[in-house]
């Protein structure tokens, strides 16, 4: 018999306006020691379907018209809440996809692995320590005697992810789910992610459910896989056989799925639009008022920089690197030393009100779509909040047809302006990002991970909209992401950052066929065999 077996099942939520059909018939099963990857976009019912078998729906917002989930002889289904308390933590072990805001901030890292050793196997003491760091050791994280009192917030994406598969392997579950367990990590992060699931998998016998849109982690992980669309699956079988020869549409038009060259046209003889000649950014850490920092993190060093008037330059590097934090300086979001000239005009020691001046000009789009979008606003307000701060659109008619234009620019419907963010999916929130700092007619703007959490074909998607607004408007970008794949489709020029530092620059095509530095070569094989770095 399977470990797993789910059959015929069906998810609906009850809202304001009736009930949605969120799964529809889904049946599949799952042998001990196998890995079955559950593909499809953004709303296709994967986590869904993978939050039902420890039933962690929402009930009774959420419940099952028909189906059966069994697990190991067990029916999961109408299980009475003790049952399904023994076997959470104990026989089916969870990884969600966003471990900052899965793990308790209030808690420290050994009791929240303890925790769940508490509940389901009564250690306490010595016992419970000692257990907890053979759990880190296992997860692979350095100095684990180190990390015992660490908060989320003190650990970096990798170790947060690591942690969160300390908790989920701690009882040595039948069945572990990972929900897209390396979404918006580094390359290299991520590829060191697979490699210890796939090493405790071996380990440990146990059977992996990984909910995934990423056709590469798939590729490197499972042995089986479904696709699923509008709550069904569409398309199911062998590895090889769903990824080398798809039957259905739909699965051949996923797999077709990646952001491509070449990146939109550009004048090779348009003059510079912003350059820093030696920028630095440090963070003082400890001290106060009076008293010098302990420590200084030199986020920024030394960087060098020239941006020719509607090109794209892409940075990428691990996180840490100071990718982000070099946006946010060259905007004067965050303080720094060193020159930075726009346009022609030193902007570094400009006072506060004339650096408000140009912030028409010079603009962001964040890499959270809908963590940047205020809650309580409509589409409408958001982005025609800094026409009102820069005074250029007095009239309410005129406000809102340009807002409208906006909108439409990036392929919204203006008829939605009056709708809040979490009605858009994520694809469209991104969208919304962009049109809030179009609508300023800027001339420079930073793009920070804009694709990271989005579907590969919403990717391809954003891609096209932003290189076809470069080429109407004349933008220039800086385009910050982990993703190479993504940035070798949009960029001209490219630099890689490590440690706050540029180790290669150059035209993207040469820099990603012929790296010269040992780290940009390590960078690049990890994209593409999904291997750890050493």
């Amino acid at each position: 018999m399977p470990l797993l077996e789910v059959q015929d099942l069906g998810v609906r939520f009850r809202g304001s306006e009736g009930e949605v059909i969120a799964v529809d018939g889904v049946s599949f099963t799952l042998d001990r020691g196998e890995t079955l990857a559950l593909v499809g976009e953004s709303g296709s019912g994967k986590s869904v379907t993978a939050l039902s078998i420890p039933q962690l729906l929402p009930y009774p917002k959420a419940f099952h018209p028909a189906g059966s989930i069994v697990l190991d002889g067990r029916q999961m289904v109408g299980a009475p809440e003790p049952v399904l308390r023994e076997l959470r933590g104990k026989r089916i072990g969870m990884i969600f996809q966003e471990p900052l805001t899965s793990l308790n901030p209030l808690h420290t890292v050994e009791r929240q692995i303890g925790e769940v050793l508490q509940l389901h196997e009564g250690l306490r003491g010595d016992t419970l320590r000692q257990r907890i760091l053979e759990l880190l050791h296992q997860v692979r994280i350095r100095d684990p005697e180190s990390r015992l009192g660490s908060y989320p917030h003190q650990l970096s994406g990798g170790q947060r992810q690591r942690v969160m598969i300390a908790i989920a392997i701690a009882c040595r579950p039948d069945l572990l789910i990972a929900d897209e367990p390396t979404t918006a990590l580094d390359v290299t992060v991520q590829a060191a992610i697979l490699k210890l699931l796939r090493e405790l998998q071996a380990e440990m016998g146990m059977a992996i459910l990984l909910v995934s849109h990423d056709l590469a982690v798939v590729r490197k992980v499972a042995q089986r896989v479904a696709v699923m669309r509008h709550g069904r699956i569409v398309e199911q079988g062998a590895l090889e056989q769903v990824m080398e020869r798809p039957q259905h549409p739909y699965t051949q038009e996923l797999m077709a799925a990646e952001p491509k060259g070449p990146p939109a046209s550009r004048d090779p003889a348009a003059p510079i639009l912003i350059e820093t000649p030696g920028l630095n950014v440090d963070f003082p850490l400890g001290g106060g008022w009076l008293r010098k920092p302990r420590e200084v993190i030199h986020a920024v060093r030394d960087v060098t920089l020239r941006i020719q008037a509607g090109s794209t330059l892409g940075v990428v590097g691990e996180s840490g690197s100071g990718k982000s934090t070099l946006g946010l300086a060259l905007l004067r979001l965050v303080g720094s030393t060193g020159r930075i000239v726009v346009q022609g005009e030193a902007i570094d020691r400009l006072p506060r009100d004339e650096v408000r001046r140009l912030r028409q000009k010079l603009q962001i789009v964040f890499q959270d779509p809908f963590g940047s979008l205020s809650p309580r606003l409509s589409v409408g307000e958001i982005v025609g909040e800094g026409l009102d701060i820069h005074k250029l659109c007095p009239s309410g008619d005129a406000r809102r047809a340009r807002v409208a234009q906006a909108l439409e620019e990036v392929g919204l419907d203006p008829a939605t302006m009056d709708r809040y963010p979490h009605e858009f999916s994520g694809g469209q929130r991104q969208r919304i990002g962009i049109a809030r700092a179009l609508v300023l007619d800027p001339a420079f703007i930073v793009l920070d991970e804009p694709t990271s959490a989005l579907d590969v074909s919403i990717q391809v998607q954003i891609i096209q909209l932003l290189k076809g607004l470069q080429e109407r408007r004349g933008l220039t970008f800086m385009f910050i992401s982990h993703d190479l794949r993504v940035v070798r489709a949009i960029a001209h020029e490219v630099v890689v950052m490590k440690d706050g530092r540029i180790v290669e620059a150059g035209p993207t095509e040469q820099v990603m066929t012929r790296p010269t530095q040992p780290y940009t070569q390590a960078l690049l094989r990890a994209a593409v065999d999904l291997e750890p770095v050493d």
